[in-house]
């Protein structure tokens, strides 16, 4: 698919890696795949200390694919941070903030340039995200509250059914998937932004390591007049590992970025 306007903005794609040697390789191909038409993007990647064979293989393939640049890394700064990094790196019209599990669809330049020009008061895109298997994610979520993050992160399965529908009112699914809607907490795992406003904003808030930086960011467009909207016309899988349910560690890092997420934006209790 070409995109059907005129406008050929400058691309970037920045991804922050962190063993992430099983996905990067696949990641980078379906980019280099999503643009026949010869479009300016480059794909920056700053790699947080991976102790896998992460960098040495992004190493390899900056010599097979012209458009990858590595940054100098080493520490695992978290990934706000990271790509504050990679964005000062860069000079470009839009910046796509992309999990390096992510595969891009082979129209998603195209439709992501024509869904920016057509919405000019869209500043940051979030698309459709399935697992590998077809099957529909739901990344899309209201403004968290004290409540919603309970029932996700400390609620047996079991226990569930009688907040099924406030579980699913979180994740906007009794909007649905089907239609673009305006999401007030969009995904991390792949944020379209326009770049001139990213800078206005000052990116992402570093002192989130993970977790919460994308609620964040998401904010801080809105709190500048710009929207923040779902096109489900453009579609990417996503591998989506969800440590904090997997890692006392990461569980921690995650109620802290809480705590610090409300006491910026306010409490929400219900």
């Amino acid at each position: 698919m070409h995109s059907k306007c005129d406008w050929r903005p400058r691309i970037c794609v920045g991804l922050v890696t962190y063993n992430s040697a099983l996905v990067i390789a696949e990641t980078l191909d379906s980019l280099e795949a999503a643009d026949p038409t010869g479009l300016e993007i480059e794909f920056l990647v700053r790699d947080n200390g991976s102790r896998d064979d992460t960098l040495a293989l992004l190493q390899r393939l900056a010599h097979k694919v012209g458009r990858l640049r590595l940054l100098p890394g080493g520490d695992n700064v978290g990934y706000g941070r990271g790509h504050n990094a990679i964005f000062a790196s860069t000079d470009c019209d839009i910046y796509v903030v992309c999990n390096p599990d992510i595969l891009v669809e082979k129209d998603f330049f195209a439709r992501t340039i024509d869904f920016l020009h057509a919405n000019p008061g869209v500043g940051i895109m979030s698309p459709r995200m399935t697992f590998s298997d077809g099957t529909l994610q739901y990344p899309n979520r209201r403004h968290p509250t004290l409540f919603d993050l309970a029932l996700r992160r400390f609620l047996p399965t079991a226990l569930q059914g009688p907040f099924r529908a406030r579980m699913a009112r979180y994740e906007m699914a009794d909007v649905g998937y089907d239609r673009s809607v305006d999401v007030p907490f969009c995904s991390g795992a792949l944020m379209v932004c326009r770049a001139d406003v990213h800078a206005r904003v000052g990116g992402f808030d570093d002192r989130y390591f993970l977790y919460f930086e994308d609620a964040d960011l998401s904010r801080k467009y809105q709190a500048a007049g710009w929207r923040t909207v779902y096109n489900p016309d453009v579609m990417v899988v996503h591998g989506w590992q969800r440590a904090a349910h997997k890692s006392l560690r990461m569980a921690l890092v995650f109620a802290h970025n809480a705590l610090r997420y409300f006491n910026k934006w306010g409490w929400q209790l219900w």
